[in-house]
């Protein structure tokens, strides 16, 4: 049921792996560390290597299939399974000679970094930034000239919001590493854009459904079996902010009204309003369609958020109401807003005077439902919903699908300012893409019906 719910509606970067066969030996070698006299020298017996090298692989498989924190606590055992011996602060620790161990420096720092290094993708992966930042920062004690351990701290620096710091390390990175010039630029790129919103006065926070949101605990037994499917059809939600005022917009909130009201709050922000992209119950909650509703269960969305906060609008465009009430009988139309293409809102209780205002121009975009929107604000960034991710697009294959309105929206889309940034609603392929990039490779690269239909449909039908 897991799979064929998943599928219904609508990539990560893997640990770093280094040459596993040539690291796993014995050895001790210099963490740099020195207490009163005497140097610490990390050893590992040949039995404990044994140890180290099971936890390792059991880790990265972990990491691979999505179970992050169990991955994390794999990388610890293996470290564990190191011991710490002193030596006289005189001695040359390369010189050291010890029956239990060989005395391969390098390789020794290699794989206790590469933990490191492996442990601090998983703790980011779990949203605990603090502790893949200090992952990371201990990577490059060890291993100075390593780019992974300043490409790791980049990564943490930017989920805890300190971007120029961020920046900084991904071009750090880039010095020891230029082969990786491609994928690490994409990384600055996106930080010079988040460096900008904060000088519109704009905040952009992306939420993941198991990071986030969406956390399973013992007190909410049936949320811990609805939360799965969120983390499976990689949801993508966000909270638009104005920096100044601290009010905010919600863009698709669904699955965990609790956890992204929660989110809000200890970012100390005001909720005043929400965009729905569309009606599926993937990002607008609601009862699951046959046969899935022999389950009664209900996806948390916007009949719950127009409950918890019944003063604030609720955007969604006219067209998907039919869809929308099919799966939230209970809502009427007088609850919502209904948006226009072309409309241009500002921020909810916003006094309309500052030029730091934020706005949200509104495109109507049917194809893979028939109210369809995507939000343009401030006229740099693009949530698109299901209409466009990194690469494809939505689904054209529901009943209230049209995929020749799907081509025609797209080809809108096209005639955007190519440095606009496309904040997708399911991380297909990517969290984030640019209009170029889509032009360039994508699906907006296609100039006719025909070509474009047959390319990623295979038929025109």
């Amino acid at each position: 049921m897991f799979q064929t719910f998943s599928s219904y509606f609508a990539k990560t970067i893997p640990p770093h792996e280094e040459n596993t066969e040539e690291m796993i030996k014995c050895f001790p070698f210099k963490c740099g560390v020195k207490e009163k006299d005497a140097n610490l020298i990390l050893t590992c017996t040949a039995q404990a290597l044994i140890n180290v090298k099971k936890f390792k692989e059991k880790g990265n498989e972990l990491y691979n299939n999505g179970r992050y924190q169990e991955a994390a606590n794999e990388y610890t055992k293996a470290m564990a399974s190191f011991t710490f011996k002193k030596t006289n602060a005189a001695t040359d620790p390369s010189t050291i000679q010890d029956t239990d161990a060989s005395l391969d420096t390098q390789d020794a720092v290699k794989l206790y970094a590469t933990l490191l290094s492996n442990r601090s993708v998983s703790m980011k992966k779990i949203g605990k930034f603090e502790n893949a930042k200090k992952d990371a920062e201990q990577v490059i004690i060890m291993r100075p000239t390593w780019f992974k351990g300043y490409f790791r701290k980049a990564e943490a620096l930017n989920e805890l919001r300190q971007f120029e710091e961020a920046k900084n390390f991904f071009l750090e990175a880039l010095k020891l590493e230029p082969s990786n010039e491609t994928r690490i630029r994409r990384y600055i790129t996106y930080i010079n854009k988040e460096i900008e919103n904060k000088e519109m006065g704009l905040d952009i926070y992306q939420l993941i459904p198991g990071r986030d949101i969406c956390l399973r605990s013992i007190k909410t037994p049936i949320q811990n079996f609805i939360f799965p499917f969120s983390y499976e059809m990689q949801n993508l939600l966000y909270i638009v902010s104005d920096s100044k005022t601290k009010n905010c917009v919600l863009v698709d909130p669904c699955w965990d009204i609790d956890g992204i009201v929660q989110y809000a709050k200890s970012a100390n922000l005001n909720i005043v309003g929400a965009y729905y992209t569309h009606y599926h119950i993937d990002h607008a909650g609601g009862i699951p369609p046959a046969p899935y509703d022999k389950y009664y269960i209900r996806v948390d969305g916007l009949l719950k958020l127009s409950k918890k906060f019944p003063d604030i609008p609720i955007y969604i465009h006219e067209d998907d109401f039919e869809g929308l009430q099919a799966s939230n009988p209970e809502i009427q139309k007088d609850r919502l807003t209904f948006v226009k293409d072309g409309q241009v809102l500002e921020m909810p209780g916003s006094n309309g005077k500052d030029s730091n205002n934020v706005k949200f121009k509104i495109y109507h975009t049917p194809g893979h439902t028939q109210g369809s929107i995507c939000i343009l604000i401030n006229d740099k960034r693009l949530l698109t919903g299901d209409t466009l991710f990194n690469g494809i697009f939505g689904r054209c294959d529901f009943p209230d699908s049209d995929k020749r309105k799907m081509f025609e929206s797209l080809n809108r889309l096209k005639l955007l300012d190519e440095n606009i940034l496309i904040l997708p609603g399911h991380n297909y392929n990517g969290e984030w893409t640019t209009i170029k990039e889509q032009k360039n490779h994508g699906p907006l690269y296609e100039r006719d019906y025909e070509t474009w239909a047959m390319k990623y449909t295979g038929s025109t039908e």
